[in-house]
């Protein structure tokens, strides 16, 4: 195993296991947020592993990580619609009101949950591979090395810019989300790979990060106008609560519309900006590490 993949699995498990015991005394949004992170890291690291060295097992690994990651999501999304909402309504009225009880009421539940989940989880499956890792030796062929790993980045910048017309349509929720996800498994190959694809990428990488928070904004508005439109409709709602929801909603959408305007005016940039044309060997940044989403 090369040591750039080797190295970063130990650097992203060491980190995994430091913001699982986070999680475990207090699952804030800042700790949810970071735990999901480091699964997703792992996950990156676990699919190069499996690219470079189809020999080795990763998928016990990545079946555990997936245990903890989907309860985590949902909690992950119920912290920011309560965020939206109470930075985007300076007054929060009946029906809004309703629907962050509503989003507080399941947040104590999956709160419990986590740490129910958590307080028992041990890595089993991923501390085995980390011993089988530790002990892998022998010769690597660098120039072969490199060569995948310009191909592997090469298909997956292809695949994020062939999404470009679906984002451009008129409901492109589905596209951009998409678009999203693309973004976040080149983004974290970059990363892995970084000092074969050349220590003066950081700029790109940082340009990457901010396309991803801008698509993950818009994917957060339309998960809360959807599920705010859906709660508009429960039974039992005064004529003034649905009123207040509707107006709500209307504004949610002005500024998702608002948001999306922005974005497929500068995407053909964004996406130039990002190409692994740019991510040249060469240059001598010291090596940092990617603390963002």
């Amino acid at each position: 195993m090369h040591r750039i993949i080797r190295e970063s699995f130990f650097q992203r498990y060491e980190t995994f296991c430091a913001e699982l015991a986070k999680c475990r005394v207090h699952p804030s949004l800042d700790a949810v947020h970071d735990l999901r992170v480091s699964i997703r890291r792992m996950n990156a690291v676990l699919a190069k592993i499996e690219q470079f060295d189809p020999t080795i097992m990763v998928h016990r690994c990545a079946a555990e990580l997936k245990t903890l990651m989907k309860p985590l999501g949902k909690l992950r999304d119920l912290h920011v619609q309560v965020e939206w909402v109470e930075k985007t309504f300076r007054i929060i009225g009946p029906g809004l009101n309703e629907y962050l009880k509503k989003l507080w009421a399941r947040e104590r539940r999956l709160r419990k949950k986590i740490l129910s989940l958590s307080s028992g989880f041990t890595p089993e499956a991923c501390a085995a591979l980390s011993g089988e890792i530790r002990s892998l030796a022998g010769p690597v062929d660098e120039a072969r090395f490199l060569e995948t790993s310009r191909h592997i980045v090469d298909e997956l910048y292809a695949s994020l810019a062939g999404m470009r017309e679906a984002a451009a349509a008129a409901n492109n929720a589905e596209a951009l989300h998409a678009m999203r996800i693309s973004l976040k498994k080149y983004r974290y190959t970059a990363e892995i790979l970084k000092p074969a694809l050349g220590r003066g990428s950081s700029a790109v990488l940082k340009k990457m990060h901010a396309l991803q928070t801008v698509l993950g904004d818009i994917h957060d508005f339309d998960v809360l106008i959807a599920r705010l439109g859906r709660f508009a409709r429960v039974k039992d709602r005064t004529k003034y609560e649905i009123s207040n929801i509707r107006n709500s909603l209307r504004k949610l959408r002005r500024m998702r519309r608002e948001m999306n305007a922005g974005l497929l005016r500068s995407i053909d940039a964004e996406l130039a900006a990002i190409g692994p044309a740019l991510l040249n060997p060469g240059g001598n940044d010291e090596r940092e590490e990617q603390a963002q989403d």
